[in-house]
């Protein structure tokens, strides 16, 4: 049985994501992956940057606001999911801005002064670890926000508290 896992991550209220799709074979089985850089500009969803294993490789493709694949798509060679995951975010983060412009995107670059590393680096860690336990992926919610602030309480050496600021919510992370 395939079946398809969508979800978003939230990065910055005001419009910048990540969507990731998992294609899964059986109940736990990762069969490929998808993640895109997304932007929300005048509320309308661009998406420049794709990885993804489709084709046979895993790759990279630039995107312009037609849609339309800007040059040639660039593979990597990685030896597994979990690699192709931090090869895709380290290289977003380290090649946003070119990547921007090679995709006629320039215009975003004064309003899109930097990208939210932080946030984009537990974005790696979260998905980093659906890939190693994939039988949570039916649990991820359509919309993972990380924009919301944390702190981590230590009650004792067996209980952390996590409280979200702005709500009245805390997880017991126990």
């Amino acid at each position: 049985m395939r079946r398809i896992k969508s979800f978003l991550i939230r990065l910055e209220k005001e419009g910048v994501w990540f969507r990731n799709e998992f294609r899964l074979l059986g109940l736990a089985q990762i069969e490929e992956y998808l993640i895109q850089f997304e932007i929300v500009h005048n509320k309308k969803h661009l998406t420049p940057v794709r990885y993804d294993m489709r084709h046979n490789c895993f790759h990279r493709d630039i995107v312009d606001k037609d849609g339309k694949h800007v040059g040639k798509r660039k593979e990597f060679k990685v030896a597994n999911l979990e690699e192709a995951v931090k090869l895709s975010i380290n290289d977003l983060i380290c090649h946003w801005k070119s990547l921007l412009e090679k995709g006629g995107y320039g215009d975003l670059l004064s309003t899109l002064k930097s990208l939210p590393e932080k946030k984009m680096q537990r974005a790696k860690e979260y998905l980093v670890d659906l890939i190693q336990h994939p039988d949570k992926i039916d649990d991820v919610p359509d919309v993972v926000d990380l924009t919301l602030p944390t702190e981590t309480l230590t009650l004792s050496d067996s209980v952390t508290v996590k409280l979200i600021k702005g709500t009245n919510e805390a997880k017991d992370q126990s």
